[in-house]
């Protein structure tokens, strides 16, 4: 009886694999024009919010246009006009665009995503532009070295070259050094 269970289990398991094996098989021939495409060198992250069925963080191989982010969100949510202005619109990395219903139409709206999505994807912050609170997403970064730089760069109307960070008190060449690959001008 005992043997019989130990064939019983190893034949449960050669069938397992053998179906996944078939299943992984039939995928690549059914998705084999995805393989076909070139992987992309570079990403382009876009955030997608407001009236969409499926809000998030897409990324793409190439700048996309408004009705393409909108198609991979899955569109408006229903009950949403079906016409948008600037349809065509170029998105850019790093962007968030939200879409809203208005009492007659759908209004876009374009802003820069949080900080904190940026770092977490690889997207460099701008020294010159980034929030105080943004500039705490960098590892290494808090509240108080945070302000100091908001600080530095008012007072120096922008930042000249990313080593300036190294006058500002709390930031020593080993914190510059981690932060400034997280950084651009």
């Amino acid at each position: 009886m005992r043997k019989r269970q130990i064939n019983d289990g190893a034949a449960g398991a050669l069938i397992l694999l053998l179906f996944l094996l078939s299943m992984h098989l039939l995928g690549g021939f059914f998705n084999s024009s995805a393989r076909d495409t070139a992987p992309c060198d570079e990403k382009v992250f876009v955030q997608v919010s407001g009236n969409i069925q499926w809000p998030g963080v897409y990324a793409f191989c190439q700048p996309p246009a408004l009705n393409e982010v909108l198609g991979r969100a899955g569109g408006l949510i229903k009950g949403a006009q079906k016409s948008l202005p600037r349809n065509g619109m170029v998105c850019h990395c790093g962007s968030n665009i939200c879409l809203r219903n208005d009492v007659q139409r759908v209004c876009i709206c374009e802003d820069e995503m949080s900080a904190f999505y940026k770092v977490t994807l690889g997207i460099p912050l701008s020294l010159n532009t980034e929030s105080r609170h943004g500039l705490t997403a960098i590892p290494g970064i808090g509240p108080s070295i945070a302000r100091a730089i908001v600080r530095e760069r008012d007072k120096r109307l922008g930042f000249q070259k990313m080593d300036e960070m190294l006058s500002i008190p709390g930031i020593g060449p080993i914190l510059y050094k981690k932060a400034a690959r997280y950084l651009i001008l």
